[in-house]
């Protein structure tokens, strides 16, 4: 669990990062009409986010639970994919936040990865 705990802290922590340098600071985003649905999307993200961060404060998710965080992050995945579709549908992305959104979809990945082992762990135990 601390694992995956250290990597969704460093998820939080870089898409705290992006957020505040490249969609309020550099692109200002909010004054952009055409940013509507982006902003919608970083919204629901966030959203996510601030509930998986509520359920790991007060729950050691682990087994049937563990599985359901996930299925909840695959959502997030998926709201990740129509994000990057809709940054180069509308904008021409500045290369650090590239580089940002790679080490994002990344360690996202180490998440996925460590929250599916902590479901299978407990299943294996109940067998």
């Amino acid at each position: 669990m601390t694992l995956f705990l250290a990597f969704l802290s460093v998820q939080a922590v870089i898409g705290a990062l992006d957020n505040l340098l490249h969609h309020e600071v550099t692109e200002k985003l909010p004054s952009h009409v055409s940013a509507r649905r982006e902003l919608a999307l970083h919204a629901a993200r966030e959203l996510i986010y601030a509930g998986v961060f509520v359920i790991v404060a007060w729950l050691a998710p682990h087994g049937m639970w563990a599985w359901a965080l996930l299925c909840v992050l695959l959502i997030e995945v998926a709201i990740t994919l129509a994000d990057f579709v809709e940054e180069d549908r509308t904008r021409t992305l500045p290369p650090f936040e590239r580089i940002l959104h790679t080490i994002l979809a990344v360690n996202l990945g180490v998440v996925l990865a460590r929250l599916g082992g902590l479901g299978a762990r407990r299943d294996r135990h109940r067998v």
